[in-house]
């Protein structure tokens, strides 16, 4: 699932895993933003790779040179489900500025249901859709709105970030969580924090809140935890 780090420490963390990283056979691409495709050409390089993608998102990394047309490409789309190794991925739009950014709900051959769902500037009924029923849910918590109104970037960034296609705040992220945990979901995996607007605690706290005012006790009734802050 992209390829925002360098090559060196995706090779890295799947070792940890004792995975080798030349039996990755394909990537699900999210977005073209430099934070989700910095080691794309060097992984298709060293590795036998399929890309599955958005025709925006394809068309955008075939004008930047970094695939070409030998490349193993599959254009994927929003509700439609695709066969991938073992698994079930069935893509959903994201509202972000970007060509035609995709979330994905993955299903595994026993029945589990992953949603990995970052990249998007607030939360349209056909994502809440998408997402219920899942098991385990990766979402965006990328910013406390106070850490970044009153931080060092731009004002033009910073509108970018609160706009409809920007980024899901702690805020926007917790109020859906308690429908997530009302309709399956047992693990949630908070991510994409912002390494200048936010906190894992302030994005815990937002998440807890939310849960309690519902009745739902974290660790008990579901796992919450916060992915490792990004730069």
């Amino acid at each position: 699932m992209d390829a925002g780090k360098s090559f060196k420490q995706i090779e890295v963390s799947l070792s940890k895993k004792n995975i080798n990283i030349n039996k990755i056979k394909g990537i699900l691409l999210t977005h073209e933003h430099i934070d989700h495709i910095s080691a794309l050409k060097t992984l298709l390089q060293k590795c036998s790779l399929k890309i599955y993608t958005s025709q925006g998102t394809l068309e955008h990394l075939r004008f930047k040179g970094i695939i070409d047309k030998k490349t193993k490409v599959q254009i994927v789309s929003e509700d439609r489900e695709y066969e991938i190794g073992f698994a079930l991925v069935c893509p959903f739009l994201l509202p972000h500025d970007c060509k035609e950014g995709l979330g994905y709900v993955i299903t595994s051959s026993e029945g589990e249901r992953l949603a990995i769902c970052t990249d998007l500037g607030y939360i349209p009924e056909k994502v809440k859709s998408s997402l219920k029923g899942c098991s385990n849910v990766i979402i965006e918590s990328n910013h406390d709105i106070m850490m970044l109104e009153n931080g060092t970037y731009p004002y033009s960034v910073k509108r970018r970030i609160l706009s409809n296609l920007g980024h899901l705040s702690n805020q926007t992220c917790s109020e859906i969580l308690p429908f997530l945990v009302e309709n399956g979901t047992k693990n949630i995996v908070l991510s994409h924090l912002s390494f200048h607007n936010n906190l894992p605690n302030l994005a815990l706290e937002s998440a807890y809140y939310a849960l309690h005012n519902y009745g739902i006790r974290p660790h008990l009734d579901v796992s919450v935890s916060v992915a490792p802050i990004c730069s």
